[in-house]
C-alpha cells in the first residue's frame, strides 16, 4: 500500500502529547502545515520558513515568559501560519496561502487581536485549564493540519489608514492623523456594496481631547454637510504608486466622511491612532448613508461558541461581510472585516492594512466545548468581542430595533449591581420576594423607550408569566444604563427548567425580549431544576508517548493486549516495527531521526491506536 494512503488511515485517531511548544517544534509543525495542504503541497522540497514574530519583547523574555504563539512566513512563496505555543490552544491559530504576515508597522487592530490571543493562552496556562475535547482532537489529528475548505469568501478592498486614505484627516502638530480602524472598516464595507450613491444630511460638529507626549491637546471637528456623489468606480480595491490624484481624493473623501460620521477622535499613529465608537458609526450608516436601520451589534459573550459561529457563518453566507471588533483585557480596541469562512470555522479577516496579514483566523484560540452563553473560557478577550448583523443597503422602509443587555457596574452612590440579585432561595407560589436587577444597558442604535420587568421562562426560553410589575424607561441613550428593584410573586406552578430572567419591550415591540448578559453578571435564577441523567461511559485505555530529546529516546506506554508498535514519518512511510512481547512500555532510540512529527501505531487484539511525538 502506498505511504500516502497509510498516512491518511493513521491520522484518524493519532495523538500528540505536548505542553509548551518550543520554537523548534513549532517550526516542524509549520513545515508540515504547508507540506500537507493542497494549495502549498510540494513533495520535492520542504518549505522555506522564517519565524517572524512570537509576540514577546525584551521585557517579557527577561521574565522567562514562553511565547503563546509563533508566526512563520513561507519565504519561498506567499503565505504564513500561526502555531500555538501551548497544547491548551488550537494548533493552527491562523494562516494564509496568499499573503505574508508583516510585523513592522503592525496596525493596532491586528496587534490587539494577537495580544488578545496571547492573553487568552497565558490565562489558560496560569489557571491550569485543560484542553477542550475539540482542541485535544485537533492535536490528535495534527499531521492532517486541516483548516477546511472555503465555503464563502467575498472580495473586499485592500485599504489602509495612511496615505492616500487620510489625506483629508486633520493635522496635529503638523502631522497628519490616521483614519482609524473603525472608519477604514466601515469604508471597506461601503465599497463592497458600492452604496450609497450620495450621503444625506449634515454630520454634527464635535470636540475631543488627545494626549500626545503627556500634553493634552483639544481638537474640534467642524460640521460636515454631505451631498457629494461617491464615485465607486473611481475607488479601486487596491491603491499603489500609480494611483491617480482623482482616485486618491475619492477614497480620502469617503474615509473622512466615515470618520466624522463616527465622531472619531483623530490622532497621529505614534500617539495611539484614531479611535471611534462602533455604534456611533453604525447609526451613521442608517441615518446618513441609506443603510438598513434594523442592524444590531451583538456581543459574543451572550452566546455559546456554537451559536456564535453559526450566527457569523449564516450572516456571511446570506447577507455579506461582517464588521467585527472588540477589545482585549487591557482595553485595546480593534475593528476589522470578516469576509469569508471555511468548513473548519476559520474566518477570513481583512485587517484594513493594504492586504498585509490578511488570512483565515480562529476567533478563539481555545475553542472551548459548548458551555452555554457566558460560559466561554476566553475571559475578557471573548467578553469584549462583537459583530454587526444585518448590515446591508436599505430597501424600502426599515425600522430601528431595540436591544438591551445586562452589564455589571456601580451607581453614582457606589451601589453595585451584577445582574439579578436576590436573597430568596426557595421560590414558592404566591410568596412575595424582591430581586434587584442592573444594569439594563442600551446597545441599540437609538435611545430606548419602553418597559422592563422580570419573568419566568421555561427551559426553551419561552415566557410563561411576568412575576413583577413593569418599570418604564422614558428614554435611555445608547450606552446608557439603569438599575431597578422589583417586588415579585410567582403565580404559576414552577416546572422543571423554569428560571427567572429580565425582559424588556420597546414602545413599538410586539413581544417581550430576554435581556442577555455575559460572564460578569447573573442573567438567570433557577426556580426549579431540570435533572439530566448522567450517562456512564467506559474509560478508553490511553496510549501515550514521550520523546526525551536529551537522551534521544522515545518512551511509549502501551494499552493492554498490544503486540506490535509501528513508527511512521509525517508522510506515513513505515520507518520501524517493534514487537511488544507482552511489555506495557517500549523504549527505543530516535537519534537518527531528523526534527519533525512522527507517528506511532500500536496494534492490539481489539484493533489499533495512534499517537504522535515531536522531535
Amino acid at each position: 500500500m502506498r505511504c500516502t494512503l497509510l498516512f491518511l488511515f493513521i491520522l484518524l485517531t493519532s495523538r500528540l502529547l505536548a505542553d509548551n511548544v518550543t520554537a523548534e517544534q513549532a517550526h516542524a509543525l509549520a513545515a508540515d502545515f504547508f507540506k500537507t495542504n493542497v494549495q502549498t503541497r510540494n513533495t520535492s522540497t520542504s518549505p522555506q520558513l522564517q519565524l517572524v514574530w512570537d509576540g514577546e519583547d525584551l521585557s517579557t523574555r527577561s521574565t522567562g515568559n514562553l511565547p503563546a504563539f509563533y508566526v512563520f512566513n513561507n519565504t519561498d512563496r506567499k503565505g504564513f501560519v500561526i502555531i500555538a505555543g501551548d497544547d491548551v490552544a488550537m494548533p493552527v491559530l491562523g494562516y494564509s496561502f496568499t499573503d505574508n504576515f508583516v510585523v513592522d508597522g503592525m496596525p493596532s487592530n491586528l496587534k490587539s487581536w494577537m495580544n488578545g490571543l496571547k492573553e487568552q493562552i497565558n490565562r489558560a496556562r496560569e489557571t491550569g485549564l485543560n484542553a477542550s475535547d475539540v482542541v485535544s482532537k485537533a492535536w490528535r489529528g495534527l499531521s492532517d493540519m486541516t483548516t477546511g475548505d472555503v465555503v464563502k469568501q467575498y472580495e473586499t478592498a485592500k485599504w489602509d489608514q495612511l496615505s492616500p486614505y487620510n489625506l483629508l484627516c486633520p493635522e496635529i502638530n503638523r502631522i497628519r492623523t490616521v483614519t482609524g480602524c473603525v472608519a477604514t472598516a466601515v469604508a471597506i464595507l461601503m465599497r463592497y456594496y458600492q452604496w450609497p450613491d450620495v450621503g444625506t444630511g449634515t454630520l454634527p460638529a464635535y470636540s475631543y481631547t488627545v494626549n500626545i507626549n503627556g500634553r493634552e491637546i483639544s481638537q474640534t471637528v467642524p460640521e460636515r454637510t454631505l451631498g457629494n456623489t461617491y464615485a465607486w468606480s473611481n475607488m479601486p480595491l487596491e491603491y499603489d504608486w500609480s494611483s491617480s490624484e482623482v482616485t486618491e481624493n475619492e477614497v480620502a473623501t469617503l474615509m473622512y466622511d466615515c470618520g466624522v460620521m463616527a465622531q472619531a477622535e483623530f490622532n497621529i499613529a505614534s500617539a495611539g491612532g484614531t479611535g471611534a465608537a462602533t455604534l456611533t458609526a453604525v447609526r451613521g450608516l442608517a441615518e446618513y448613508m441609506k443603510y438598513d436601520k434594523s442592524m444590531l451589534c451583538l456581543r459574543r459573550e451572550w452566546y455559546s461558541d456554537t451559536e456564535w459561529i453559526q450566527m457569523l457563518e449564516n450572516e456571511i453566507m446570506t447577507v455579506g461581510p461582517v464588521l467585527y471588533g472588540g477589545a482585549t483585557l487591557s482595553n485595546e480596541g480593534h475593528q476589522f472585516i470578516l469576509d469569508g469562512y471555511t468548513t473548519e470555522n476559520y474566518f477570513r479577516v481583512n485587517w484594513g492594512w493594504s492586504g498585509h496579514s490578511n488570512g483565515f483566523f480562529l476567533i478563539s484560540a481555545l475553542n472551548p466545548d459548548d458551555q452555554g452563553a457566558g460560559g466561554s473560557t476566553g475571559g475578557g478577550f471573548i467578553a469584549n468581542q462583537d459583530a454587526l448583523f444585518g448590515l446591508k443597503p436599505a430597501k424600502g422602509n426599515s425600522n430601528y430595533q431595540t436591544l438591551l443587555g445586562m452589564l455589571a457596574g456601580k451607581t453614582g452612590s457606589g451601589e453595585s449591581y451584577s445582574g439579578l440579585m436576590t436573597s430568596e432561595t426557595q421560590f414558592d407560589v404566591n410568596t412575595n420576594f424582591t430581586v434587584k436587577c442592573g444594569f439594563f444597558w442600551n446597545l441599540g442604535l437609538i435611545p430606548f423607550s419602553g418597559k422592563v420587568a422580570l419573568a419566568i421562562v421555561d427551559k426553551n426560553q419561552n415566557v410563561r408569566e411576568l412575576i413583577s410589575g413593569t418599570s418604564s424607561i422614558p428614554s435611555m441613550n445608547t450606552y446608557g444604563g439603569m438599575a431597578f428593584t422589583f417586588p415579585c410573586k410567582i403565580s404559576l406552578s414552577p416546572q422543571p427548567g423554569d428560571r427567572i430572567v429580565a425582559v424588556y419591550k420597546g414602545t413599538n415591540d410586539a413581544d417581550w425580549k430576554i435581556v442577555r448578559g455575559g460572564s460578569d453578571t447573573t442573567n438567570e435564577i433557577i426556580v426549579k431544576t431540570d435533572p439530566t441523567p448522567i450517562i456512564e461511559t467506559e474509560q478508553e485505555t490511553r496510549f501515550t508517548v514521550h520523546c526525551d530529546k536529551q537522551q534521544g529516546t522515545v518512551i511509549a506506554h502501551l494499552p493492554e493486549n498490544s503486540h506490535t508498535l509501528n513508527v511512521y514519518d509525517v508522510n506515513g512511510c513505515l520507518l520501524r516495527q517493534i514487537l511488544s512481547e507482552g511489555k506495557d512500555t517500549i523504549i527505543f532510540s530516535c537519534r537518527e531521526y531528523p526534527a519533525g512529527v512522527y507517528i506511532l501505531q500500536v496494534i492490539t487484539d481489539k484493533g489499533s491506536q495512534q499517537c504522535k511525538f515531536l522531535k
